[in-house]
């Protein structure tokens, strides 16, 4: 009877042994499958799938981003002030090729050009286009993300036209002059590009420049063109 019974308790201990054997291969298992999940999802991450964008991708991203904007979706109020930012004391007048002073920043329209057509990646618009080429030197103390453009054109008979997104997102990446959704560097200089659709018939324009980083604490100017 004695023998019985250890020979049962021997089965038990056996058995239990076994269980957990069982157990820890089916954890070790478990394991494995989880960190083989781990490395896949970091081997595709988006810091990963970021770094293939391609040019027309992101002029892509950026031009949805601009039809996003603050800007487009300002109240009344906040766009009249966006249209004349300043008031007349804080305003100055520049001329094309030379350095504008805003105060903390400078901008320096090189190129003016009246076109029907805007050639960019993959693409020609076609309009009638006033293509106004500029460089912008940030004069902060560290770099700064901007975004679109503000600035804005009147012609002689007292018009005013906001800026083409679309043109001057996809012609600043064809040409390497974009400063929409860019970062600029403190005391370094960025060609730019803001592009304008203006009537058939406009002539006489001016463009209206503020700062691209703090609009409303800098001076404002007008360009003639």
């Amino acid at each position: 009877m004695n023998n019985k019974f250890v020979l049962v308790g021997g089965v038990v201990v056996v058995l239990g042994v076994l269980f957990m054997t069982v157990v820890v291969w089916v954890a070790a298992i478990g394991a494995a499958k989880g960190e083989r999940s781990n490395l896949q999802a970091a081997e595709t991450s988006p810091e990963t799938a970021a770094s293939s964008t391609t040019p027309q991708e992101k002029q892509e991203d950026n031009l949805q981003a601009a039809e996003t904007s603050p800007e487009t979706t300002t109240s009344p109020t906040s766009q009249e002030k966006q249209e004349a930012p300043g008031d007349a004391a804080s305003e100055v007048t520049c001329a094309v090729d030379q350095a504008c002073d805003l105060g903390v920043s400078s901008v320096t329209v090189t190129s003016v050009q009246q076109t029907p057509t805007v050639k960019t990646l993959g693409e020609t618009l076609e309009g009638n286009f006033v293509v106004v080429e500029f460089d912008y030197t940030y004069g902060g103390n560290a770099p700064v993300d901007v975004d679109q453009p503000t600035f804005r054109l009147t012609d002689q008979d007292g018009n005013t036209y906001s800026l083409n997104s679309k043109a001057t997102i996809y012609y600043g990446n064809s040409n390497d002059r974009s400063l929409v959704y860019e970062t600029v560097q403190p005391g370094v200089t960025t060609p730019g590009t803001a592009i304008f659709q203006v009537a058939p018939e406009a002539a006489g324009f001016t463009l209206l420049v503020v700062d691209l980083v703090s609009p409303q604490e800098n001076k404002s100017a007008r360009i003639p063109l």
